[in-house]
């Protein structure tokens, strides 16, 4: 997977030791139970797993019964029922000495719930799906929601939310993901029996909605803002999901402005890092100040563990999130798209190189024959400048005003248009090869077949496809990037270079431009080096 593990994961041994000790965080480089060394001075040392002991601590249920590091006397960080890691001989977390045992899982800890501000109670409100509506008017609909903190330690943990000090005033993030293929989890897994999707699981772990929230009495209330959805014959299931900061702040950790002490969180589909500052972009001054719809400074980096780490078999299962209400800990929501108020172009990701970025937006659509199926929504689509060799399948698609595949209430009459460089392969009623009238009668559209114009390597870098409708158009981007990326007119060694330099960017980040990325798959990356390495020394005619 593109997704990269957890930083601190990546060296081993006392080279990993150095690395955090020489963090920026210096000898702060974990101090996840600062201010909570009171906690941790009445640890009851009772064996229950491993010889891992629990925290008693019964001012605070949240806490209260949590497995603690046998090696540093911290709370355990961990989703309910993840294998929980803790430091190894070194004392270090993030080392390839860490330790896991399959007995040592998280408990419950967190709890959100959709559709209430006031609920008294997790159990008030069991995790049925509730059904939003993205786009009612535009800017997308308002779901509130209710999250606190539980003892997890007891029989019935949803009876009540309980008070927790080391909580009050912390900042508690709420996030929503949408499931995006449909297969009942949010991230990459295997449990769907299919191979070629991972691409749009790692899509998957891209929040849809974020927002900040600080705990008074064990638990916060607040709106999220739903921007995403999908037509009634494939509606977005979106889940909920919370991680709490509690315990003090250090002056030395983002400015002391954020708490070290050990996150309370429902299930994830990641792992969240265990050094802050990956968390919180704070900059020199700490966070900036928090939007009402997303975070300034806060982002969610998906983070897995590092397949060389000792214990990474243990670690492997448990992040990729259920949908089907067996996880008590978080709720799903199923969002529909609002009115259609004009048309795009959409994709199969896989039916084409696809590499996912944020820019490259995937949402709950319908194939031709109606059936449910994860739809690239393309402002920008590569047309191979290679003759008749190989065309684009595209088709042209109702969309709301946040651009989710929407349903009509009639069939709509429209006219596509290219500027000259790509041509209409088909449909073709009025033997004009740069412009069709088309009819689009529901959320499955109606297909359309481009090709580049000319011969192979013969033609310019971008062209437009103008959609013309009265119900509202668009404009998608051409391009056809060639191996000649600085159009000498001779595919060499400096057109290497020049892709070489900036490898690793991708579409809608500062300094990628689509001559460089040669196969169209949205990333500079190898595979523009091997097309431009298997074509060096050909003559490229310069439009």
């Amino acid at each position: 997977m593109s997704r990269r593990p957890a930083r601190d994961t990546q060296v081993g041994g006392e080279a990993a030791g150095a690395a955090r000790r020489t963090s920026p965080r210096s000898a702060h480089a974990r101090p996840r139970t600062a201010g909570l060394a009171a906690l941790t001075a009445v640890v009851a040392l009772t064996s229950l797993a491993g010889g891992c002991p629990r925290l008693s601590l019964p001012s605070d249920l949240a806490l209260h019964g949590d497995w603690l590091d046998p090696f540093t006397g911290e709370v355990l960080e961990g989703a309910p029922g993840v294998t929980m890691r803790m430091a190894g001989p070194d004392r270090l977390l993030g080392t390839r000495d860490d330790q896991a045992s399959p007995y040592l899982r998280g408990d419950l800890d967190l709890v959100v719930r959709a559709g209430s501000r006031s609920l008294a109670s997790p159990a008030a409100a069991a995790p049925a799906p509730i059904a939003a509506v993205a786009a009612p008017d535009g800017v997308g609909t308002l779901v509130d929601y209710t999250v606190g903190a539980v003892h997890g330690w007891v029989a019935n943990p949803l009876d009540a939310f309980v008070d927790s000090p080391s909580l009050e005033g912390r900042p508690i993030v709420v996030a929503a993901f949408g499931d995006l293929d449909g297969d009942g989890h949010i991230g990459p897994t295997t449990l769907d029996g299919v191979v070629a999707d991972v691409e749009i699981e790692e899509a998957e772990l891209e929040p849809l909605a974020l927002q900040l929230v600080h705990a008074t009495g064990g638990r916060a209330d607040g709106t999220l803002r739903l921007l995403a959805g999908g037509p009634a014959a494939a509606p977005l299931r979106l889940v909920l999901v919370a991680a709490a900061f509690t315990g003090e702040t250090d002056p030395a950790v983002l400015g002391g402005v954020v708490p070290v002490g050990p996150m309370l969180m429902t299930s994830l589909p990641f792992q969240l890092p265990f050094d802050r500052t990956e968390l919180l972009d704070a900059g020199p001054g700490g966070p900036e100040a928090p939007s009402p719809d997303r975070p300034l400074g806060l982002r969610l980096e998906p983070q897995f563990p590092d397949p060389a780490l000792v214990v990474a078999p243990l670690l492997a299962d448990g992040f990729a999130l259920r949908l089907d209400g067996s996880d008590a800990s978080t709720h799903v929501v199923e969002s529909h798209s609002g009115e259609a108020v004009r048309f795009g172009v959409v994709r199969s990701p896989t039916d084409h190189p696809y590499e996912f970025t944020p820019r490259r937006v995937i949402r709950r659509g319908v194939d031709a024959q109606g059936l449910p199926r994860p739809l690239e929504i393309a402002d920008t689509v590569h047309v191979p400048d290679d003759g008749p060799a190989a065309h684009v399948d595209l088709r042209v698609v109702p969309l709301d005003g946040l651009g989710n595949v929407a349903d009509l209430d009639a069939p709509r009459t429209l006219v596509v248009s290219t500027g000259g460089l790509v041509s209409i392969v088909s449909p073709d009623l009025d033997a004009d090869p740069y412009r069709e009238t088309l009819v689009v009668a529901d959320a499955r559209g109606t297909a359309i077949v481009l090709d580049d114009a000319g011969g192979a390597l013969d033609d310019g870098l971008t062209d437009l496809l103008v959609i013309e409708s009265a119900a509202g158009g668009s404009i998608v981007d051409l391009v056809l990037p060639d191996p000649d990326v600085d159009d000498s007119g001779l595919v060499d060694a400096n057109d290497r270079l020049l892709v070489l330099w900036r490898k690793g960017l991708s579409r809608g980040e500062p300094g990628y431009e689509a001559r460089y990325d040669v196969d169209g798959n949205g990333r500079i990356d190898g595979s523009d080096d091997d097309a431009i390495g298997s074509a060096l020394g050909t003559p490229i005619a310069i439009p």
